[in-house]
């Protein structure tokens, strides 16, 4: 037996009025596509009612002499979920020689019946609905949060297309076309902004995504897949996917009994007999499903030793660093009485070289940084500024300041002046803020400096919590100028 094509929908948010109106939808669904009385003789239509096991299950076999075609559709509450099952299965006839046949979409109308499932049932993928829409990502924040979904989301498990679509509508993109047919089996996602795949890519630590090829974002920790072609064929896109898919172990409720025949109101001085034993082939077809299940229940065995063996080792490890933990808390509080038995002492030697409060930071880096511009704003700030340490601050701003130095000496690019403050000084610098911020909270990032009005955006981030920081700048390429704009907590955008 093949497997060539699978989808399974589990909901929480359910009631007997649910599942009463999926399973409505699934008989109208055959009714309309398979009328018993107009049935050819190689389609065969079994229906097993909702019984006390609250397991509905449908099958359609079409006999060809290759082998048999089958959907069959399951609909069960399992482990308080309410489970929708579809899987597409072609079994050889026993005297065939035949080759494998590759996954692919079913027809049209099977993947209807999928995209009404999805409607009817509210389904989740990493606190996303699954609805077969194309997820539009069109900012910083919307590129962090894709990023978010395929790193750090432990409860996804459908993969994601990703695809750069800068200025065009989904229905022009092959992957667009692709969501409604992929829904319950993975996502499409559509990013239209540089800045929405920059960010992506800088949450991850790495290049994944790029402006000309489609990727595939597999959960689970395995490696994203690139299509390096920049006009892929739709199955180019759709092998991985669906061969993905189709090994995703069915529903224990599978195993629950067989459908029955399900015969239309016979026409007049017409007589359906069905046949009460079950025929050889329909034997060999149900010891095939079992075989398939105790294969399942040894590979399911089997990731379980692994995963308690990977649970041990976690404890062990854990149980290590809260100890490195627990002494680098007690030598940073040692340091903390240090330096301030310091700041004590270069106080009482040097007050000027004193820097008590952040505004004195600022006030000394100003007098000190030969390639920095600040502006008045910055030292109004820095004085209602209170919590991140005012050192950590001096040492932001004199690095800023060695960097603008090195700019000018031509030792780095416009373009490189990022990549320059994050690899070779360590500062988490972030080139600007997003559209919405812009568009919605102009005025408070919008400074006076020289009878002229300056629009900030780069800035530099620190600490968390109490030491949050963030230190709001102007950067001129045509000058190389750097122009310290407000030293703060965090301005208004679209996260305040």
């Amino acid at each position: 037996m093949q497997c060539t094509f699978a989808v399974t929908l589990s909901t929480k948010k359910w009631t007997n009025e649910t599942k009463t109106e999926c399973v409505e939808a699934i008989n109208g669904w055959l009714e309309r596509n398979f009328p018993a009385n107009r049935l050819p003789a190689n389609i065969r239509v079994r229906v097993r009612p909702l019984g006390d096991d609250d397991v509905y299950r449908a099958e359609v076999m079409n006999t060809q002499p290759s082998g048999v075609d089958s959907i069959l559709i399951t609909l069960a509450a399992l482990s308080g979920q309410l489970v929708f099952d579809l899987r597409e299965r072609f079994t050889p006839s026993s005297n065939s020689v035949v080759p494998r046949r590759k996954a692919s979409l079913p027809p049209k109308p099977v993947l209807g019946l999928v995209a009404t499932m999805s409607q009817m049932l509210e389904v989740y993928d990493a606190e996303r609905r699954v609805n077969g829409n194309v997820r539009q990502v069109g900012s910083e924040l919307d590129g962090q949060a894709l990023a978010a979904d395929f790193r750090d989301a432990p409860a996804r498990r459908l993969p994601i297309i990703a695809e750069f679509v800068k200025d065009r509508e989904p229905s022009t993109t092959i992957t667009g076309s692709l969501a409604a047919d992929l829904v319950g089996v993975a996502v499409v996602a559509h990013l239209h902004d540089e800045r929405a795949l920059n960010a992506f890519n800088e949450y991850c630590a790495a290049p994944i995504l790029s402006t000309n090829y489609i990727t595939v974002l597999w959960p689970r920790g395995v490696q994203p897949l690139t299509l390096h072609t920049s006009q892929p064929s739709k199955d180019q896109i759709l092998a991985p996917i669906l061969d993905a898919a189709v090994g995703q172990p069915e529903p224990v409720v599978q195993l629950l009994g067989r459908p029955t025949p399900r015969v239309a109101e016979p026409a007049p001085r017409t007589i359906v007999v069905t046949p009460s034993t079950p025929s050889t082939e329909e034997l060999e077809h149900l010891r095939q499903q079992i075989d398939e299940q105790r294969q399942h229940i040894d590979l399911l065995d089997h990731e379980l030793e692994e995963a308690e063996l990977e649970r041990d080792e976690l404890a062990e490890t854990v149980d290590a660093r809260d100890q490195e933990v627990s002494l680098l808390r007690n030598t940073l509080a040692d340091l903390a009485i240090e330096l301030h038995d310091l700041d004590t002492e270069l106080a009482r030697v040097a007050p000027e070289r004193a820097m008590p409060r952040v505004l004195d930071a600022v006030a000394r880096a100003q007098r000190e940084c030969r390639h920095l511009v600040f502006a008045r704003s910055a030292l109004e700030t820095a004085d209602k500024l209170q919590g991140p340490l005012p050192r950590k601050v001096f040492s932001i701003l004199k690095n800023l300041d060695a960097a603008v130095a090195e700019w000018r000496a031509d030792r780095f690019p416009a373009a490189g002046l990022k990549s320059y403050l994050r690899d070779e000084l360590g500062l988490d610098y972030v080139a600007g803020i997003s559209e919405n911020a812009e568009q919605k909270y102009g005025a408070d990032y919008t400074i006076t400096h020289n009878g002229k009005q300056y629009m900030l955006g780069p800035h530099v981030r620190h600490g968390r919590g109490r030491t949050l920081l963030r230190i709001y700048l102007h950067v001129d390429e045509t000058t190389k100028t750097i122009l310290v704009g407000k030293v703060t907590r965090h301005l208004e955008d679209s996260t305040s």
